[in-house]
């Protein structure tokens, strides 16, 4: 009875050191958080989950926290608290960082980039560099890392083929200037609406096509009430993990290395998630009944270079830009 006692009494020491070990090793560890400001299971999250588990996992004393959804407000809201420094960290749409430098508005513009390898060069371009240390000194906000998501395709009541089949087409946008005159500058009617009343809308006829990434517009049953899906390449999204810049500059030389290298693999990961999940989605609407039409899209590109200039003139974003990063091979 004594010898078990004693037995008994080795596992509990046992237990409870290794609890106090753990408990010692997390306090030692600085805690982070990034905000995905999207469920969990989405695109967004998902990449942010497979960088705070990469970081964490990296011995380097930091612990990654996901704050997933939207309980510090929408993406906007989100990225403003991250500039006051809490939470540290956010990972969405790069959408969201253009309001921070005129020049990342371009990113909304149609045919500003000829597909995702072109828009790649551009993010590791010098060119790209200066914006975003523009926004560092100035809003404080350090871009780890960014890389292209999925392309938003076109899902309409009729075959578009050419720029002549969007000739006065109402069509969704959301309501960024860039993005309502790429659709102005195709002869369209861009109508701005909330993500959420696309699929009621193309029901009842108050628009006649939408656009959006395929994982998404799967979600949404775009496809159900808008058949054919077009992919004129106009606008390529791109995904970003980004840090207040005061929280990163209080990491050590080890830690800031780790959230770089984890930032970048993560956006890889991302890249090649999304495109996987893209064909996949597409696979799945066509199973459905939704009918994928070839494009021409010369008319487009022309179209979209000509108001380019215009845009320029008004100061939508600074003079050659456009030019310097079509030159971008």
């Amino acid at each position: 009875m004594e010898k078990l006692f004693r037995i008994i009494s080795v596992v509990l020491l046992s237990g409870v050191f290794v609890l106090l070990t753990n408990l010692y090793v997390f306090a030692g560890d600085k805690v982070l958080k990034i905000a995905s400001v999207t469920p969990v299971g989405t695109h967004h999250d998902d990449f942010c989950r497979f960088f705070a588990k990469n970081v964490t996992e990296a011995g380097v004393g930091l612990k990654i926290q996901v704050i997933s959804g939207t309980p510090l407000g929408n993406a906007p809201q989100t990225m403003d608290q991250v500039i006051q420094g809490a939470p540290a960290m956010i990972g969405n749409d790069m959408a969201w960082v253009a309001p921070f430098d005129d020049d990342l508005k371009i990113l909304n513009f149609g045919y500003a980039f000829r597909g995702p390898e072109h828009q790649k060069l551009f993010f590791e371009s010098p060119l790209f560099g200066e914006i975003i240390e523009r926004i560092r000194a100035k809003h404080g906000l350090r871009v780890l890392a960014v890389l292209p998501a999925q392309a938003r395709l076109i899902y309409s009541k009729k075959p578009i083929k050419s720029i002549e089949d969007v000739k006065g087409l109402k069509i969704r946008v959301p309501q960024i200037k860039a993005w309502v005159e790429t659709w102005k500058a195709f002869g369209s009617v861009p109508t701005p609406l909330s993500f959420h009343e696309v699929y009621m809308a193309l029901s009842t006829g108050v628009i006649e096509a939408a656009g959006g990434q395929a994982s998404p517009s799967y979600q949404y049953k775009y496809h159900k009430v808008a058949k054919y899906i077009t992919d004129p390449g106009h606008i390529i999204p791109a995904s970003f993990i980004a840090i207040n810049d005061k929280v990163f500059q209080s990491l050590s030389q080890k830690q800031q290395d780790a959230i770089i290298s984890k930032a970048n693999g993560a956006m890889e990961w991302a890249f090649k998630d999304a495109m996987a999940n893209a064909d996949k989605s597409v696979e799945k609407m066509v199973a459905e009944g939704a009918e994928v039409t070839p494009i021409d899209k010369s008319g487009f590109m022309k179209a979209a270079a000509e108001a380019s200039g215009k845009l320029e003139a008004e100061g939508l974003w600074s003079k050659g830009l456009y030019k310097k990063i079509q030159s971008i091979k």
